[in-house]
């Protein structure tokens, strides 16, 4: 039984280790993509914080006492979908600037309507 234990625990191990590895990826990927550290950073962690909310829907509010390896794989689902979303945006943004019509306002309303035409 102890040597059963022992190969489960270097396996996830293992597991945590390739999942850092993902996520420093995830980061870089994002830095480079976006030219920007913190935007990564931030990105990352408000779509972190989306699981815990999940977690406590699931189980707080929903009464499902049942946790599977396929909820866990939906964090790196989530965290695919957000790292795309941050893209999208962050590429649409730097599309506004060459938008005729939004570069002739100035200040504060540019500035707007670039936010609203990148939503």
């Amino acid at each position: 039984m102890q040597l059963l234990f022992s190969e489960i625990t270097e396996l996830v191990n293992q597991d945590f280790a390739k999942v850092a590895v993902a996520g420093a990826l995830i980061v870089f990927l994002l830095a480079f993509g976006t030219q920007s550290v913190l935007i990564p950073f931030i990105g990352i962690l408000l779509i972190l914080f989306s699981y815990p909310i999940a977690i406590v829907l699931y189980h707080g509010v929903l009464q499902i006492e049942i946790n599977t390896q396929l909820n866990l794989a939906g964090v790196f689902v989530v965290l695919g979908i957000g790292a795309d979303d941050i893209f999208v945006f962050t590429d649409a943004w730097k599309q506004s600037q060459h938008e005729p019509e939004l570069m002739q306002k100035s200040g504060i309303d540019q500035t707007e309507a670039r936010v609203t035409w990148t939503w």
